[in-house]
């Protein structure tokens, strides 16, 4: 995953689980350690936050930023609340 990157593009970030470059649009933050994460290592938890005794969790590989702008509507506009992890956040999820 370590492509090329443009030399006029601001310094990428580098992926804290494989020390991929990424631009800021495709990557973003672990939100439970704070640490920077290509998309290839970035999980999204969807919780329901509907009135359910069983609250339902789902867990996906964002694939594309597409998908990451879709994540993100999506959380707007129906009852679920979206957590996005990297790949080692997750392994550590119960």
């Amino acid at each position: 995953m370590n492509q090329e990157m443009d030399p006029n593009e601001s310094i990428p970030w580098v992926c804290s689980v494989c020390g991929a470059k990424f631009s800021t649009d495709h990557g973003g933050i672990c939100e439970k350690c704070s640490r920077p994460v290509c998309l290839s290592h970035l999980f999204v938890v969807e919780e329901s936050s509907e009135k359910d005794p069983i609250p339902s969790r789902r867990v996906y590989q964002i694939e594309d930023t597409l998908q990451l702008v879709g994540s993100i509507r999506k959380e707007s506009k129906n009852k679920t609340k979206l957590t996005f992890l990297c790949a080692e956040c997750v392994r550590g999820l119960k």
